[in-house]
């Protein structure tokens, strides 16, 4: 009880409890201002099944081996999509497209998992995110990152000798999105500049008043006299 009495004394102390507020205040700022924003850009796209499968005139009519392998198994677009994810997650493409492991700039692909509108749909989505320090490259990084998808989709299904005709594609479901800044770090750094400072400040205030109760009268300044009209006396063990 005694140690709060002599905190809530020091808090209103007008040279101890102000300064220590507004010197949280200005680490707060600081803090703010020191932790760069970054931004976040996104694009989610939804794999298709061919629609019109009749060939094209001239076209040989041969029913058989007309198939795109891709599409054999009943979850052929999760499949593909899932494929697709792998392909383009790996540490060299993600550092070919400028999202190196260890570097400033984040890529996630995955299959929407990450976007809470999307979570338990089930459908073949593939969802892009990009992060970095700089809005413009956010958003490139998520138009070359599909870009590079689509490649690969269309690499693979000439690989398996898939009919054009028969091809998946790719629709956007939301567009490249325009970068937004995210201050969650900003904020959180901030504040707990200003409460270190708070505890800090307090704690070596309290510090000093223990060591003012424990020093002998006789080498007291007279000003303490003062000064102790003003502050909480702690009181020291009886020995």
């Amino acid at each position: 009880m005694e140690f709060w009495k002599t905190v809530f004394g020091l808090a209103r102390h007008k040279f101890i409890g102000p300064p220590i507020l507004a010197l949280a205040a200005v680490a707060g700022i600081a803090g703010f201002l020191i932790v760069p924003a970054h931004y976040t850009a996104g694009v989610v796209l939804l794999l298709t099944g061919p629609g019109n499968t009749q060939p094209a005139p001239g076209e040989p009519l041969s029913a058989a081996g007309r198939t795109n392998p891709l599409l054999v198994d009943s979850a052929g677009l999760r499949t593909t999509a899932a494929a697709l994810i792998l392909a383009t997650s790996t540490p060299e493409v993600l550092k070919e497209l400028g999202a190196p492991k260890e570097g400033p700039h984040k890529l996630v692909i995955d299959d929407g998992s990450s976007n809470q509108a999307l979570f338990g749909s089930g459908g073949p989505f593939l969802s892009i995110t990009a992060d970095s320090p700089d809005e413009r490259t956010a958003r490139d990084l998520v138009v070359r990152t599909q870009k590079r998808v689509e490649n690969e989709l269309d690499a693979t299904q000439k690989k398996l000798g898939a009919p054009e005709i028969l091809y998946i594609s790719l629709v956007n479901v939301t567009p490249p999105s325009t970068p937004e800044a995210q201050l969650s770090d900003k904020v959180q750094t901030g504040a707990i500049a200003a409460v270190l400072t708070v505890f800090a400040g307090f704690a070596a205030a309290y510090a000093w008043r223990l060591k003012q109760a424990g020093r002998p009268a006789a080498d007291a300044p007279e000003e303490d006299a003062a000064d102790a009209q003003t502050f909480p006396q702690v009181e020291t063990p009886s020995k």
